[in-house]
């Protein structure tokens, strides 16, 4: 059975697909028919209906992909942190810490610029 990689179509593709397979497997079509038919794998086919099942139909939506937008610093932003972390003690911005920590430092750009980032993102960027 020849498959074709639906990663390479778009999201709104993939969701279409879904929506046409299911409406054919409740209609009757077999499970492996409806496999070659739509080229797609049986265990999508499979995962796709207990979703279904589990009444998360909404799942079967295509969601965004990529990097969440605005998880970035802006270019002037960099600077100012620096700054902060070079001429402040942690204490004065009253964080739970005594020391300049990954936490700290994202605890900073949180309350600074709004930036939500992950600690090992806050280490990077201090690298």
């Amino acid at each position: 059975m020849k498959t074709h990689d639906t990663r390479c179509l778009s999201p709104r593709a993939q969701e279409a697909l879904r929506v046409r397979v299911l409406p054919a497997i409740r209609s009757g079509m077999r499970k492996s028919v409806a496999a070659r038919t739509f080229g797609v794998l049986r265990t999508s086919i499979d995962r796709w209906l207990k979703i279904v099942e589990l009444g998360n139909i909404t799942s079967l939506r295509s969601t965004p992909r990529g990097r969440p937008e605005g998880t970035r610093l802006a270019p002037q932003e960099p600077a100012t942190t620096v700054r902060l972390i070079t001429d402040r003690c942690p204490d004065q911005f009253k964080p739970p810490f005594a020391l300049w920590t990954r936490e700290a430092v994202q605890q900073l750009l949180a309350e600074r610029f709004g930036l939500q980032v992950s600690v090992w993102t806050v280490g990077r960027y201090l690298a």
